[in-house]
């Protein structure tokens, strides 16, 4: 049976009338940009019409027959779109330009129809060739669904209405209406920062032994008992630990104790009464089946669409795979922190990634210059945070923020980069047999600030306008 050939999607007809309507009435053109662009045109003169459109629209010129007409005589394409004759007859028809905006929409919806027939067939031969990763494959298709469909996504205003908006944003800010962000739970830097923000990518780094993991599992578990959906990825610790580690932090007592069994019958008691909040919480924890980075970029995009998950954790970037060939460690580790941070902004969450420092035994104290190992993550990161405890190379006084303290067996948590929030240092309790960081000066977690008081989490509040 012979294959009957199919016609791409495609409005040719609309195309001559949107064009036209541009041609001949003053501020059409601004009515579908929006929409348009000019791989958007099924037509090659069309695309090259309206490119030429856009060049005039671009250099603040008028944008009418004449003026259209002599761009592309100048670009030496008028001949190529038909001649003069050929523009001036896209004028005579051009329909009612009160439907120009969804002349403009179809235009672009059969354009879309052409991009996903034209990936699908690449999919599809990709598929049977059996030397392609199929993660990869499937990755790439999924990365081309994301920017398709968010082809005609504009945030488009004028300065007048965005000022507004901002001293709207502002002043519920600073009458405490509104949270200030995700709190972390930690009272220094939720004063400081606002806490964690939606599309923000943390880096949270330390020395092996320095408690990077310990920090970003409490500030987990104080969101989760704030009401504030996280999912935490662990390619180090098994759900059955990672549960344990949490647990241990809302009880004070030793993760190791209930790893074992060890605990004691009142402790038991206290586990049950305390981890109301934790077990009520949309919280999510996730051992991947293996490294593949691109299975990642897909798990959170479906943990979020799931179950609106605001902040995730990655513990941590060094167990990660990029697999992408002819590639350095240190570029593989780039490209996935700049996609990290990217799908944090698609997404509209926070991601926080665990990252490992080299090893300095003559000069532990954290700096940014033993991050760069990295890949240079910390480029892509909003927010670098270093973990530094001190004892563990015998010292016992230190300076924080420029003045010197005993810090005893207590952290320095260090934010060595903050893009919006600048950079500090500040000292957390830390208790190594939990092991637990709390506010520091307390032998246990300081209840919640008042601005993050809450018996819901609304997302509504973390996206600013």
């Amino acid at each position: 049976m012979q294959e009957i050939s199919k016609i791409p999607p495609q409005a040719i007809d609309l195309e001559k009338m949107v064009l036209g309507a541009i041609l001949v009435e003053g501020g059409a053109y601004q009515k579908v940009s929006e929409y348009l662009s000019p791989e958007t045109f099924y037509k090659e003169q069309h695309q090259i019409i309206f490119n030429a459109i856009e060049k005039l629209a671009y250099s603040a010129k008028p944008i009418d027959l004449i003026t259209v007409t002599n761009q592309l005589r100048e670009s030496e394409k008028l001949e190529i779109c038909g001649g003069a004759s050929y523009l001036a007859g896209l004028t005579i028809s051009i329909g009612s330009a009160s439907h120009i905006e969804n002349h403009a929409k179809i235009i672009a919806e059969k354009y879309i129809r052409r991009e996903f027939i034209k990936s699908t067939w690449e999919l599809n031969n990709a598929m049977y060739d059996e030397q392609n990763e199929l993660l990869d494959e499937i990755n790439r298709f999924d990365n081309f669904k994301m920017d398709i469909l968010s082809f005609t996504a504009k945030d488009e205003k004028h300065i007048a209405q965005a000022i507004d908006e901002m001293q709207e944003y502002s002043i519920k800010l600073h009458n405490n209406e509104i949270p200030r962000g995700i709190p972390t739970g930690y009272k220094y830097y939720d004063e400081f920062s606002g806490g964690f923000q939606s599309g923000d990518f943390v880096i949270i780094a330390g020395e092996t032994s320095n408690g990077k993991t310990t920090l970003a599992l409490n500030i987990a578990k104080n969101m989760a008992e704030q009401n504030i959906p996280v999912a935490i990825y662990s390619y180090e610790m098994t759900i059955f630990q990672l549960t344990a580690r949490l647990v241990a932090h809302t009880n004070n007592i030793s993760s190791k104790d209930i790893i074992r069994g060890t605990f004691n019958e009142s402790q038991m008691i206290d586990i049950s009464r305390n981890v109301t909040k934790l077990r009520g919480s949309e919280t999510y924890l996730i051992k991947p089946n293996g490294t593949n980075f691109g299975r990642l970029i897909n798990d959170i995009s479906r943990m979020v669409k799931l179950y609106k998950v605001k902040v995730v954790f990655i513990d941590y970037l060094q167990l990660l795979s990029n697999n992408k060939k002819n590639a350095s460690q240190a570029d593989m580790i780039a490209e996935m922190a700049n996609r990290l941070k990217s799908l944090a902004v698609e997404l509209n969450i926070c991601i926080v990634l665990l990252s490992q420092l080299s090893r300095d035994r003559t000069r532990p104290r954290p700096t940014m210059a033993r991050l760069k190992g990295s890949g240079d993550i910390e480029n892509a990161a909003d927010v670098v945070m270093f973990t530094y405890l001190p004892y563990k190379y015998g010292f016992s006084v230190e300076d924080v923020n420029g003045e010197s303290k005993e810090v005893g067996e207590n952290a320095i948590i260090i934010i060595a980069k903050g893009r919006n929030i600048g950079t500090t240092e500040y000292m957390l309790t830390f208790r190594k047999e939990i092991p637990a960081f709390y506010n520091y000066h307390t032998e246990s977690q300081l209840p919640p600030m008042e601005f993050y008081e809450q018996s819901n989490f609304d997302e509504e509040h973390y996206r600013p306008f």
